[in-house]
């Protein structure tokens, strides 16, 4: 008896297992995709009209999962084209004019081959929408670097009567913005030969562009001379050195960057006796200053309303090394007090005896930098002293509390001096550009 119940309990225990696989199992039975659906999605919503090469975006959606499983969607276009499965908002832009049928499809995003009927279709009439290729852009063939050149297209329409704009490729890795002017203007930082080329867009339909017009070709050269205009309107002459761009003149304004002006201090005295910004032309001869520029304190330098104009400032202590690096000297030499170098400071000064005093040592001027021997004023009695001898040149780098750092040129010596003086004396300036 014991034998029979066990046998018997053996036999029904597959039967057991068997009819449990039939319950828990039956999502994984292959026979049971009859029962597995999903819903077809609404009819698509979104623009009955639009134009080519523009994008156009639909909406759908209502679709499910007789598993509630998540669904997934896909778009007919209308023009044998579908969109990959995804979400239900989705975008189109039509290549060709014509009338379409948007229909939307759905699916189970689990089993992705159980899929709903297409919806019905959303009638879209798209429109030809096109701009004219611009013209080449017509403009200077060569020029120099740090140079404005102009360059100008035109000529382009919009098939919709919509207002076209413009934007330059310079051939440079960088392009101009969009604007309804048809001229803008580039200056290269690099020698070197570059196309440049133009682009239309619709002003209405901002993604409808036209193709890219043939390219002008435009050589350009390094450039080593410029100029700068001060904060007075006075127009200076510039020069690169190495990677640096210095003034060729000495510094001659009676402004700040924000209008107000700079004091002219005549009186010796009260000279001395400053701690604000101050000017002031050697033995107060405009005419001296016409050729060797102004004198300022270095309180006039470190003013936050600004000695240089929009795009320069004074030289730091690197600024200065930086140049007598390029033109030899080494760094730890660069970076010792008092004279050092040996020919760098003949470099820098103007040749010939016109403006400095005989012998003027060493002087070729090879750098262009034409420095001039402005001399400089007294800290502690406002005297004037070494004009065509001197010539001294403020840092905006501070040193302490009453003096900053300074460069000097002599007469009868070809290196370069390195100090720091009291900020109430008064040197020369030469800015660079930032």
């Amino acid at each position: 008896m014991n034998h029979a119940s066990r046998f018997h309990k053996y036999l029904l225990l597959p039967l057991t297992v068997i009819l449990m696989f039939g319950v828990l199992g039956s999502d994984c039975d292959p026979g049971s995709d009859s029962t597995h659906s999903v819903t077809a999605p609404n009819t698509p919503t979104g623009p009955s009209e639009g134009d080519t090469g523009e994008s156009l975006e639909y909406e759908t959606g209502g679709s499910a999962c007789s598993r509630d499983h998540d669904v997934e969607y896909r778009f007919d276009w209308g023009d044998e084209s579908t969109s990959s499965w995804g979400s239900p908002n989705q975008s189109m832009i039509f290549s060709s004019p014509g009338a379409y049928s948007v229909k939307a499809q759905a699916r189970c995003a689990i089993k992705t081959d159980i899929t709903s009927e297409w919806s019905a279709g959303k009638d879209v009439t798209i429109s030809d929408h096109i701009i004219s290729t611009p013209s080449t852009p017509t403009g200077p063939s060569t020029g120099e670097t740090d140079q404005s050149l102009g360059f100008s297209s035109g000529g382009s329409a919009c098939s919709q009567g919509h207002s076209v704009e413009y934007r330059f490729d310079w051939g440079d890795g960088d392009t101009s913005s969009w604007s309804s002017l048809s001229s803008r203007s580039r200056s290269y930082s690099s020698a070197g030969t570059y196309l440049v080329k133009a682009l239309a867009r619709c002003a209405t339909n901002t993604g409808i562009v036209s193709s890219w017009s043939a390219g002008k070709s435009v050589t350009i050269t390094e450039s080593f001379f410029g100029t700068m205009t001060g904060n007075d309107g006075k127009t200076y002459q510039t020069i690169k050195i190495g990677n640096q761009w210095w003034m060729m003149e000495n510094l001659k304004e009676t402004k700040y960057r924000n209008g107000d002006a700079i004091p002219n201090v005549t009186d010796d005295t009260e000279w001395a006796g400053l701690s604000t910004g101050a000017r002031c032309a050697y033995n107060n001869s405009e005419s001296t200053a016409n050729t060797y520029g102004y004198l300022y304190n270095w309180f006039a330098v470190k003013d936050s309303r600004n000695l240089a104009p929009s795009g320069w400032r004074v030289p730091t202590d690197e600024d200065w090394k930086e140049l007598e690096i390029f033109l030899g000297m080494i760094q730890s030499e660069a970076d010792n007090l008092g004279w050092r170098g040996t020919d760098e400071g003949g470099k820098l000064k103007e040749e010939g005896t016109i403006h400095w005093n005989s012998p003027n040592t060493g002087a070729t001027n090879e750098s262009g930098f034409t420095s001039l021997p402005g001399g400089y004023r007294c800290n502690d009695n406002g005297y004037f002293v070494y004009l065509r001898e001197c010539a001294t040149f403020w840092s905006v780098a501070e040193y302490s509390t009453d003096s900053a750092w300074l460069r000097g040129l002599y007469y009868n010596i070809s290196g370069v001096c390195r100090s720091r003086d009291y900020k109430r004396l008064g040197f020369s300036v030469r800015l660079i550009r930032d």
